[in-house]
């Protein structure tokens, strides 16, 4: 069992994959206009019904202008009035962990 640092609500800090341990999709061509809507509404529906959601196989990309579509389109389907950005991987060494091009900016939301 891994040894998490636990947060101030009781949760691990970060999920089941630890930091630098997921395995990348092979895919590396962008999604598709009809393969990004239905990214993005897989994710709308997880967010609005608070659960998890796990992409299927062929809506994985590491295609980073499709990640940056979808996170602009859940934000323009969720409507939800904006508090802010938060920044993750900020730092080089994590984004050379992560394999990650640049930070990844998110959106922070008034009533999260």
């Amino acid at each position: 069992m891994l040894n998490q640092a636990i947060g101030a609500v009781g949760r691990p800090i970060h999920g089941p994959t630890p930091p630098g341990g997921a395995v990348p999709c092979a895919r590396t061509s962008p999604l598709s206009e009809a393969e990004l809507r239905e990214v993005v509404d897989l994710i709308a529906d997880g967010r609005i019904g608070r659960h998890a959601v796990e992409l299927p196989a062929h809506l994985q990309t590491r295609d980073w202008s499709s990640v940056i579509a979808v996170m602009l389109g859940l934000d323009a389907c969720l409507g939800w009035p904006a508090a802010g950005w938060k920044i993750g991987a900020a730092s080089e060494e994590i984004r050379a962990i992560e394999g990650m091009p640049t930070p990844s900016p998110g959106r922070l939301y008034k009533s999260r």
